[in-house]
């Protein structure tokens, strides 16, 4: 999904995006590219740098993933009135937030 929102991002820039460590986002990309989803490659100022692109393959997916993605944000509050909605969607940022910020949270 990070990729097609911006294609061609660095592995930094996914790790950042998703707040998961780096050898998972490795892993992931590393399956990915054997499906054929994901090509990635040297950055042309910087050869250290990887970027990570969409194959055909992998642009192809994009309505079935979007697909899933209304499938699940609707199964999620099926049973949930208008208010319990907003107060979940609260929640939930609050929690995305405490995920992609955790470097910064200080134990007490």
């Amino acid at each position: 999904m990070q990729l097609l929102d911006r294609d061609g991002q660095t592995q930094s820039e996914l790790l950042d995006s998703v707040g998961l460590d780096h050898s998972t986002v490795s892993k992931s990309l590393g399956r990915m590219e054997e499906a054929g989803l994901v090509t990635r490659v040297p950055d042309e100022t910087d050869k250290r740098v990887l970027r990570v692109h969409l194959t055909r393959k992998g642009l192809a997916m994009k309505s079935k993933i979007a697909a899933m993605w209304t499938t699940l944000e609707r199964t999620t509050v099926a049973n949930l009135d208008a208010s319990a909605i907003r107060w979940f969607i609260s929640l939930a940022t609050t929690v995305q937030r405490s995920l992609v910020n955790r470097d910064s949270v200080t134990e007490a």
